[in-house]
């Protein structure tokens, strides 16, 4: 099955289950439409390899494909929420990506030692590095982990999940942590980031995206093109458009078709 096929088989699953999502929102019967989303989740990670999470602002219903940072399950899941049926995209906000702030965000907690921890408790220190943000996360709690590894994984998952994977890879060039607070650099609370870097966009002529797979539309490789190094490359390239990667696959081609 292609993968539009594919795509058009998950929202017939979702449209049969769509007013239970409602109704265990709602309710907040959280229990019953876990059984349901892990349903739907797993459908989505073997499809496109992104989780998928749904949640409720007040009156509002919001749907998310968490896809991290690779390109082929972020146009795939583009192309799932392209392709949704009227009666989900009339109700639903659709987020092809992780956006800034989700509840899943707001409602994240990390436990270091025996001490639990917020975004809130979280800041972020930055400068501007060539049109982009270099950022060190601090944390009061990070004096108790003895790990670097560990210290700077738990950062830029942390940022990846406050400010969204759009502006994530967009306008961030660099993440690592610190210990103390670094009095030479510009610093905020990580949930409010976003904003942050938003009004740096807007002040400083930022070139601005819709989408992840916008940022990245031109690849002009250095090598030659004999090169054999070269040539994994550029099938790599070739296999993110998601309506041709199992053809791709199945020929085993190794030319780059435009």
């Amino acid at each position: 099955m292609s993968a539009y096929t594919n795509g058009l088989t998950f929202w017939k699953h979702f449209e049969k289950k769509q007013d239970a999502i409602f109704n265990y929102l709602k309710s907040e019967q959280y229990e019953e439409l876990n059984d349901i989303i892990q349903e739907l989740d797993e459908e989505v990670m073997e499809m496109s390899g992104a989780h998928f999470f749904v949640e409720n602002f007040y009156d509002s219903f919001e749907m998310t494909f968490d896809t991290g940072p690779n390109k082929t399950t972020q146009y795939l899941c583009q192309m799932l929420c392209d392709i949704a049926p009227k009666s989900v995209k009339q109700n639903w906000i659709m987020n092809a990506c992780l956006p800034a702030m989700s509840q899943k965000a707001i409602q994240a907690m990390v436990q270091i030692k025996n001490e639990e921890y917020t975004l809130a408790d979280f800041h972020v220190f930055y400068q501007i590095e060539n049109d982009m943000l270099d950022c060190k996360v601090y944390c009061p709690g990070f004096n108790l982990i003895g790990n670097p590894e560990n210290k700077k994984e738990m950062s830029m998952y942390l940022l990846e999940l406050a400010i969204g994977q759009l502006a994530y890879e967009a306008y961030i060039c660099r993440v690592d942590f610190i210990d103390t607070p670094d009095s030479n650099m510009k610093f905020c609370q990580m949930m409010d980031f976003y904003e942050v870097i938003m009004a740096l966009v807007e002040k400083n002529h930022w070139k601005e995206y819709d989408k992840p797979i916008d940022i990245y539309s031109v690849y002009q490789p250095i090598q030659d093109f004999a090169h054999d190094a070269l040539r994994k490359d550029m099938k790599l390239i070739f296999t993110t458009h998601p309506l041709l990667v199992e053809q791709t696959i199945e020929d085993k081609e190794e030319v780059w078709q435009i």
